[in-house]
């Protein structure tokens, strides 16, 4: 089956696609992956669990862990306090996980990679060392494999949910012992936090005798100029940095230059951000369910999968598929599945038209300007009056515009696909015209002479 969706219109994505085409990344047939800059494998896709009721936590995980899902990645931050909760969760979920394969020795695809960050009421040298410590005493297993992240910069007095001196006035005394308040100072603590994190990542700073390793070190929530200044003053160049998806679209040099540094990025806020808008753009939310539609055809056609795709895995499928990771959100079971490695895994490749339209799509949906439906706009060049119809699905004709004169030209919206057929004065000859054109396109359409004799 040839997929070939019809073009959008040059985006922001042709710069970004730099990133799929050079960046040192993979996507298996089955659990899409990468490699950080540090060797380590790395999955593309996972399950962010930091703001999920702690309720939740243990169930998600243990679900998301089983063989029908694998997930591996998990996204959490020591703000959150619920570290100990993951860890009881990937314990019991590994546990099933293990009883499923009936041998609790196999060791395949064990291994769970936590993200956890600090928070920027402990910016600060002493104070990052704090918050890694209990992140990493709560989260010490052989199975988990963790990544330390800064998780802001600095607290900001610009964001409304911030408080910078209530949040210092409630840490325990023991922080506040360690360290200056880094909200006066913002400008180095989180120099100085990467400064700790350097010295724990290379073994030069023992937190304690029995505590894992760090896996890798990264940054979350930096704009450009913040990531140039920490990597001046650096030892480590970040292995990875997490943002919001809105900045894959919108900040191409941020991209790219995480690109060129090998710096991996990772986006939270696909769903909320992007997919719950939906209902600001609905033609461009349709179009996306063009290309989920096209997707499961293809499926159903080339490799007998009878699924339905959804809107919400193409957006997953089109971050993955250009070596971006991904970690959602969600209560409900069937879209932790739906979500999950092993469903976007097994999906068919986006063309690159796909790709583009997606990209495309996904700019419009942030920006709220929705699509233009499509156009034709019928050029009479017969030499003669004309009659012009539109063909529904039952073969039945509605007359569109009757009089079409010579010369005269007619606009009107349509839909990919429609069919128009245009009469002579006479009604003797007749010529169908196929719309090709989709969202944002005019496509012109010129009635030449009408060679279909009735």
């Amino acid at each position: 089956m040839n997929r070939k969706p019809s073009f959008l219109g040059r985006s922001v994505f042709t710069i970004l696609s730099t990133w799929s085409l050079f960046h040192n990344a993979i996507v298996s047939a089955d659990l899409p992956t990468t490699k950080l800059s540090n060797g380590i494998d790395f999955p593309l896709v996972g399950l962010g669990v930091g703001n999920l009721q702690h309720e939740l936590i243990e169930s998600q995980i243990s679900h998301g862990l089983s063989t029908k899902m694998n997930y591996r990645m998990l996204d959490t931050a020591h703000a959150s306090h619920n570290e100990n909760i993951i860890h009881t969760g990937i314990e019991q979920g590994l546990s099933s996980y293990a009883a499923s394969l009936q041998d609790s020795t196999d060791g395949a695809n064990s291994t769970v990679h936590v993200i956890t960050k600090v928070w920027y009421t402990h910016l600060g040298y002493e104070r990052t060392k704090i918050s890694v410590k209990e992140s990493l005493e709560q989260l010490n297993s052989p199975n988990i494999s963790v990544h330390l992240l800064i998780h802001w910069p600095r607290c900001r007095d610009d964001v409304p949910w911030m408080d910078c001196e209530a949040e210092e006035n409630l840490l325990p005394q023991y922080v506040k012992d360690a360290g200056p308040p880094p909200h006066l100072d913002k400008d180095h603590a989180y120099l100085e936090s990467w400064r700790a994190l350097e010295d724990i990542y290379m073994g030069k700073v023992k937190l304690g005798t029995d505590l894992p390793l760090i896996t890798s070190i990264g940054i979350s929530n930096f704009d450009l100029p913040e990531i140039k200044e920490l990597i001046v003053h650096s030892r480590i160049v970040p292995h990875m940095m997490q943002g919001n998806s809105w900045s894959y679209v919108f900040d191409p040099d941020l991209i790219y230059f995480l690109y060129r540094r090998k710096i991996h990025f990772q986006v939270y806020n696909v769903m909320n951000g992007i997919y719950e808008r939906s209902g600001e753009t609905p033609l461009a939310f349709r179009a996306l369910g063009d290309i989920a539609r096209a997707l499961s055809a293809f499926a159903k056609t080339e490799h007998g999968r009878d699924i339905r795709y959804t809107e919400a895995q193409i957006l997953l499928k089109w971050f993955t598929q250009n070596k971006v990771s991904v970690i959602p959100r969600t209560r409900s079971l069937d879209h932790l599945e739906e979500n999950s490695p092993e469903a976007v895994g097994s999906m068919p490749h986006l063309t690159p038209e796909e790709e583009e339209q997606v990209s495309a799509i996904v700019r419009s949906m942030f920006e709220g300007h929705d699509f233009d439906q499509p156009q034709a706009s019928f050029i009479n060049a017969a030499s003669e009056k004309v009659h012009l119809f539109w063909k529904d699905l039952d073969g039945m004709e509605h007359p569109v515009r009757t009089d079409l004169e010579d010369g005269d030209v007619f606009d009107t919206a349509t839909h990919t696909g429609h069919v128009f057929v245009a009469y002579d004065d006479s009604q003797l000859k007749r010529k169908e015209f196929q719309v090709t054109a989709t969202y944002n396109q005019v496509e012109e359409i010129h009635i030449g002479e009408l060679l279909e004799e009735l």
